[in-house]
């Protein structure tokens, strides 16, 4: 017999999802500002990249996609402080 998730079930996993998710990103976007505060002559080529690519001050997800040197910063600083552990 088969039997399904319970409403409480479903609720708790979806809490749990969302809170894994919220954290996680959380804490890899504090760390990137942290590095990037360490470190200001690579804030500045995040910067100049930012204007370059996008064309407004709230740049779109596709505008910040296009940021290469940004992904690698943010690759780099999941290398150093992982979202989570193996």
């Amino acid at each position: 017999m088969v039997s399904g998730l319970t409403e409480a079930e479903i609720l708790g996993n979806g809490v749990l999802f969302f809170i894994a998710g919220y954290d996680t990103t959380a804490s890899t976007l504090q760390y990137l500002l942290y590095m990037l505060a360490l470190h200001p002559e690579i804030q500045q080529r995040v910067y100049e990249e930012m204007t370059e690519v996008c064309s407004s001050d709230s740049p779109s997800y596709e505008e910040v996609g296009k940021c290469e040197y940004l992904d690698r910063c943010l690759q780099e600083t999941l290398r150093l402080y992982p979202a989570a552990g193996r």
